[in-house]
């Protein structure tokens, strides 16, 4: 697991995930790894995903919390460690990774990405925007 940092607020959702959902996905259950402070997080709740996050960050987790509860919007984050997902097996559609592989090792990558195939249902994607 990569070390952990001081968090950085994002305030607006990537362009990359605006065109992939508005594109390519039917609304379902969504899991942003290392969600961070929750701007895509906002958009999918706003646009009516069943929304889920999971970072390692307390701080960064707990801005996400109070900027979905300012938006009066509803979201399942957890802190944790995205090496064990704390997921059923088949549960997601969709899960989005913003920056969260390439601040990791290379063991923990493989790791990740078996868990993220692990939690996807068949025929479900993972979408992978990094900078």
């Amino acid at each position: 697991m990569a070390k952990l940092k001081k968090f950085h607020k994002l305030r607006y959702v990537y362009s990359d995930v605006v065109s992939l959902v508005n594109t390519y996905c039917k609304k379902g259950k969504v899991l942003e790894i290392g969600c961070g402070t929750g701007n895509n997080l906002v958009f999918f709740a706003e646009n009516g995903w069943d929304t889920y996050g999971i970072d390692i960050n307390k701080k960064a987790i707990g801005y996400a919390h109070k900027l979905l509860k300012s938006k009066n919007l509803k979201a399942k984050i957890t802190i944790g460690n995205v090496e064990e997902l704390p997921y059923k097996n088949r549960e997601f559609d969709l899960v989005l990774d913003r920056a969260c592989l390439q601040h990791n090792r290379i063991n923990s990558i493989k790791k990740i990405i078996k868990e993220v195939e692990r939690v996807l249902v068949r025929g479900g994607g993972i979408h992978n925007c990094e900078f």
